[in-house]
Order: structure tokens, then sequence, then C-alpha cells
């Protein structure tokens, strides 16, 4: 078992990369680049390029009242686990070109220092006097933190602002947490644009779309789901189809065609051959119909799902993984 961090290491390059800024949004968990005036490529309205974190590594806590959240999507559904939580972002740096102690990682120590939220010889910068940035709008700078560079909002022109446009490199970090054998850290991030009337407003419009990105999110990707086309052909024989998803946890969807009406039955079988449960039993017209079978109560293993209409019997393996 290890303790890690996770970085996610960017190279922006709004158009000319020369003029580009860095900005850290510690609410929305996100480092962002901007411009602050007119680029050669994009002109007057420069983009604003946002790096989330949606869902961070869950680590243990001492607290009942914590619940760490999994997202798979519709299909696959939501995992809900007690006394855990999900981590935020633990700190935002970026890196320049020829600077000795703002240079690209050179050695895994370095790289290190810069997951930790310190420069690249192991220093945390002072915003009361670093050269990159500068702490406005009457914020006392000792009360910034020095972990997230370049927190302020320079939108309104207060907090931590970076103070030189240059061709810069931006890492968003999360940590610490424990990687273990067999148990699988589930992280997921969003890239986000937003393109305004000019510069600063593009941060303004990306700052929306992040947080469209974070209700997606938290809807478990509703919007994303797949929707099966309604049928252009008429049935013509009885099929059972795979259950999707297959594997599942704890949901899974199946499809079946009737060429003729009948009382449908759909039931549910152990390994042994048990019925465990009737999913459906109820007179259906000729057409092509899905069904939803919630496992929550049955424990990990392969089951058999089988339809019975009119003279027509057949059925089909599935694996339940929790």
């Amino acid at each position: 078992m290890a303790s890690v961090y996770f970085g996610i290491w960017e190279d922006g390059d709004l158009g000319d990369a020369s003029d580009d800024v860095i900005g850290c949004d510690t609410i929305l968990n996100s480092g962002f680049y901007y411009n602050n005036s007119y680029d050669f490529e994009y002109g007057d309205n420069c983009p604003s390029f946002f790096t989330t974190l949606l869902q961070g590594p869950i680590i243990r806590t001492s607290e009942n009242s914590d619940t760490a959240i999994l997202n798979y999507g519709q299909l696959i559904g939501t995992e809900r686990i007690n006394s855990q939580k999900n981590l935020d972002v633990s700190s935002h740096v970026f890196m320049v070109g020829g600077d000795p102690n703002l240079n690209d990682p050179g050695t895994a120590t370095a790289a290190r220092n810069y997951l930790l939220g310190k420069n690249r010889v192991g220093q945390f910068p002072n915003p009361c006097t670093w050269p990159f940035g500068e702490v406005r709008g009457g914020i006392d700078c000792h009360q910034v933190n020095p972990k997230f560079w370049v927190s302020g909002n320079p939108v309104t022109n207060v907090g931590w602002i970076n103070t030189q446009n240059r061709d810069t490199r931006n890492l968003v970090s999360t940590g610490p947490f424990y990687l273990e054998k067999d148990e699988p850290q589930e992280i997921i991030i969003a890239y986000v644009i937003g393109r305004g009337t000019d510069p600063l407003n593009s941060v303004t419009i990306a700052r929306e779309n992040v947080q469209r990105a974070i209700q997606e999110y938290e809807s478990n990707f509703a919007s994303m789901a797949y929707t099966p086309p309604a049928p252009t052909s008429p049935v013509t024989n009885y099929v059972l189809y795979q259950n999707y998803p297959n594997p599942f946890n704890p949901t899974t969807t199946i499809r079946y065609e009737l060429p003729q009406d009948g009382v449908v039955t759909i039931e549910v079988f152990d390994i042994l051959g048990q019925k465990v449960k009737t999913i459906l039993s109820e007179f259906k017209k000729a057409d092509r119909y899905e069904v939803t079978f919630n496992s929550s109560r049955l424990a990990s293993g392969v089951y058999i799902y089988q339809l019975r209409v009119n003279d027509f019997i057949t059925s089909k393996k599935m694996l339940l993984l929790k």
C-alpha cells in the first residue's frame, strides 16, 4: 500500500502561447488558462480553458456522516461508500521555462515538489513577494494559501492574480490517498472551454460551463445516457437479448421481442436452478420491449434469466458483480 498524489498536467497554449495567463478556482476544483489582452490568433475574445476535478480519489475517514460517491453512468449506477470521502484539489501550480525555480521537473523529487504545491526546489511561494503574482483587492497576502498558486479572481481583479503573460504549463493535484492491490481508484476530470465577448468574459463563460459539467456529473451523466431508437421494422420472431450492461451492479436491462400477443413471464434463477425473482408476468401485445432488473438484494454471481410466452421458452446467463 502506497501513499500517492495524482496530478493533471496541462500545456494549454491558447492561440499564441507566449501571452497565456494562469488561474486557479478552488471552489470549482479547477486550474485554468486565459488571456487578459489581444491574442494574435484569437483576437479580442480569446477562449478560456479549465481543467476540473469532478470525482476525486477516496480516502477512509472516522466520520460516519462521510460518504464517498462513485458515479458510473445511468446504465451501471452510483456506488456510495460510508465512512469515506472524495478528495478535492489539494494544490495548483504552474511551470515557466527558463526559470530555475519554476522550470519543468527533471527529476522525481522536483515532480513530487510540484505535486505538493511547492516550486521545483521544494519551496512554497510567498504570495506577498512572488514575482509572478500579486495579491489585489484589499486581501491580506499573508492569509492567502500558498499551495493554490494565483487563486484570485481575474474577472473582479481580487485575490492572488497572475501578473505575467508567459508560455506556461499548469498542474492540478489531489492527494494524498492510498493505492491498494485490487482496489482501483476512480478519478473523473473534465476539460471545459468557454469563449465570450472578451478575454475575461471568456473566464466567466467557462466557469458557467464548468458548473454545467458538475451538474452533469452529479446527475450521474443523465443527459448522456443511451436511449435505444424506436423500432422501424415489424417483429417476426421471438427473441431474448443479452442483458446490458453485463456484468452489472445493481441494475441491468433485458430486451425481448414478441411476434404474437401472449402472457409474458420473465424469471431469474440462481446457478443451482432456484428461482430468486419474477421480473414480469403479464399480457403483452406483439412488439419490442425492455424491462429493468434490480439485483440489490442478491449476492454476486452467475444468474439465469428465462423468457416464457405462449409455447416459446429461452434463457440466458448474466453476471452480477458487487
